[in-house]
């Protein structure tokens, strides 16, 4: 598994990995982002400003218990921003969240990278 630290590290690895597919109907590829899923430094990615979906103390608690209980399953969706030089959640922010100092203090977070641009990173968030 690849931890990412730093923003070179990333930009570096970027330029080697690989995306996956697998064969879909009619002939299509069906990209599998969350097949390159990396582990990056809590600290490089933030949430998108875009997203008012609010869930109480509870829930969250909830949500951590969870994780304490059947580990990181899903990968947080990110877009990288070059512009921020950051990744952006594009889904998952209560999985970023319950990651943070006040739930799990968690250094590293498991994301899958879409490779999207602003426009395209609103839509996938409200899809």
């Amino acid at each position: 598994m690849m931890f990412i630290d730093t923003i070179d590290q990333y930009l570096a690895y970027r330029k080697t990995a690989v995306p996956v597919y697998v064969p879909g109907k009619r002939n299509r590829r069906i990209l599998i982002p969350c097949a390159n899923t990396i582990l990056v430094s809590r600290l490089l990615v933030i949430a998108n400003t875009y997203n008012p979906n609010h869930v109480s103390d509870d829930k969250v608690d909830l949500l951590r218990q969870s994780i304490l209980d059947n580990g990181f399953a899903f990968p947080i969706v990110v877009i990288w921003d070059d512009d921020a030089q950051q990744f952006v959640v594009v889904d998952g922010y209560h999985r970023y969240f319950v990651s943070g100092p006040k739930w799990l203090g968690m250094s590293h977070v498991p994301v899958a990278v879409l490779a999207h641009n602003a426009a395209q990173r609103m839509i996938a968030t409200w899809q």
